[in-house]
């Protein structure tokens, strides 16, 4: 179930279709917030920065933000900074980083991602023209 805040979020995303700017960080959505908000993104056209560090995510909750992400072209900046994200969410990140034409900006800072899962980031880096910006 997801969290009572990320419900909210939802709704505040639907009910305001010129949002440009969202920072949820350090409300603990976890992953079924951060699932909750990959279904809105996938029908979003609006929202272009999306801030959702320090929300207890994990590799579950990075995979559904990265099935989002494939699908949706209007966010350019996002922040999973201070999560608990493993290698299998970078590989889940990587592979929507090879066919997303609109990220510019990624921080991944601060997560349990290791040289394997680096790794994994930079073959999407060798094929990914639009990111200007990685923070690991």
């Amino acid at each position: 179930m997801a969290s009572v805040n990320a419900i909210e979020i939802c709704r505040a995303i639907q009910a305001n279709p010129s949002l440009r700017t969202l920072n949820v960080s350090g409300i603990n959505i976890s992953d079924d917030g951060a699932a909750a908000i990959s279904d809105i993104l996938k029908c979003n056209c609006s929202l272009q920065e999306l801030d959702l560090g320090l929300n207890n995510i994990t590799s579950k909750g990075a995979q559904a933000i990265s099935k989002a992400m494939e699908v949706n072209r209007a966010l350019r900046k996002l922040s999973l900074s201070g999560n608990k994200i493993f290698d299998d969410g970078a590989t889940a990140i990587n592979d929507c980083l090879k066919c997303n034409c609109s990220i510019q900006e990624l921080d991944l800072g601060c997560n349990k991602i290791t040289s394997i899962g680096a790794m994994k980031i930079s073959e999407a880096i060798k094929v990914n023209t639009i990111l200007q910006k990685l923070a690991k």
